[in-house]
């Protein structure tokens, strides 16, 4: 759906600087994200029935996830020293960072040290949704209301 929003919205440059190496590079962190990191928590949302009722391979499995999940913000805040943006520009590719990072700090996923300056952990604040968006989004994550971030086109 994020390209597709991108490419609906072209104007909105979302989907990168407009050459195939920003397409790419947008590509490749959705691609990272989507590969890489959300199945990385699987085990943090309950997916450990395969494990049976052993608690001690349960916390070793979501620790594990955790641990994983550590070194992917770390890869991700990289590219952040020195930028707002993953790819040097606002893209498709931030939102879902957004999302894993608010999946993370509620899951108590270790982000200490990528808490600082405009890295990672502070790009949840500011960085991504200027203006009204986080008062729209309480503590819990669930959004006070249901609101369209784009009109679409007819």
């Amino acid at each position: 759906i994020l390209n597709y929003l991108a490419d609906t919205f072209p104007e909105s440059k979302l989907g990168g600087d407009g050459s195939p190496k920003g397409r790419a590079e947008v590509n490749r962190w959705l691609s990272f994200f989507n590969a890489d990191v959300h199945p990385t928590f699987h085990p943090l949302f309950g997916s450990t029935g395969y494990l049976g009722d052993d608690k001690a391979a349960i916390e070793k499995t979501k620790d594990a996830a955790r641990e994983k999940l550590r070194g992917s913000f770390e890869r991700a805040n990289q590219p952040l020293d020195g930028r707002d943006w993953l790819t040097g520009s606002r893209s498709i590719a931030d939102p879902y960072l957004y999302v894993v990072l608010r999946w993370a700090k509620a899951l108590k996923v270790d982000l200490s040290g990528l808490d600082t300056g405009p890295q990672v952990v502070s790009y949840i604040v500011g960085a991504l949704f200027a203006g009204p968006a986080p008062a729209q989004l309480p503590a819990n994550g669930q959004p006070a209301t249901a609101q369209p971030a784009v009109t679409p086109k007819p």
